[in-house]
């Protein structure tokens, strides 16, 4: 028990450390699109490894720019939903960091939603990236992600196991 509240305490600085970088590099990455579309200035941008050169001829039609915010927009939206989820591993660790058993169907819940909130997060950058190489006339192309989607998945079928364990707790605590 012990080494449960010890470890969620740690658990829960550290998602909290992560949900506000999160949220604002999100921050940084909308800030700086917004920059770069009213400047058009790529100066200091680097694409692929090769600096983009303020003498260059980019316009927001043009590939260069165009690839750099479609690899910001999806980073962007990625950091959304990672922010999302790291709230939710803070009210899952908040009642074990002082003593409470992880079998609750609030965590059960909060389980389910960082599943969701991952599976919205990679259709959504998938989405974007798909949109951007229409309008870049890069010609579409969709890459599956499997390892995404199978991580997706294990987190959502952990949320059967905690629902499980909620119902062992209650038979236990209905036997005391």
């Amino acid at each position: 028990m012990e080494k449960m509240i010890k470890y969620s305490k740690i658990g829960y600085v550290f998602a909290n450390v992560l949900k506000v970088l999160a949220w604002v590099g999100c921050g940084l990455l909308l800030a700086s699109m917004i920059v770069m579309a009213v400047t058009k200035d790529t100066s200091g941008l680097i694409y692929q490894g090769e600096n983009v050169s303020v003498y260059s001829p980019v316009s927001m039609g043009d590939a260069t720019l165009g690839a750099a915010f479609t690899s910001m927009s999806v980073a962007a939206v990625t950091l959304v939903f990672v922010g999302f989820a790291m709230l939710e591993l803070q009210r899952i660790l908040f009642g074990m960091k002082e003593g409470n058993s992880p079998f609750t169907d609030e965590n059960v819940k909060s389980i389910r939603r960082i599943s969701l909130y991952m599976l919205i997060g990679w259709i959504l950058a998938s989405i974007i990236a798909f949109v951007m190489e229409v309008v870049l006339h890069a010609g579409p192309t969709f890459e599956f992600e499997g390892g995404s989607l199978l991580l997706i998945f294990i987190v959502y079928a952990l949320s059967f196991v905690f629902e499980y364990g909620v119902k062992l707790q209650t038979q236990v605590d209905e036997t005391l």
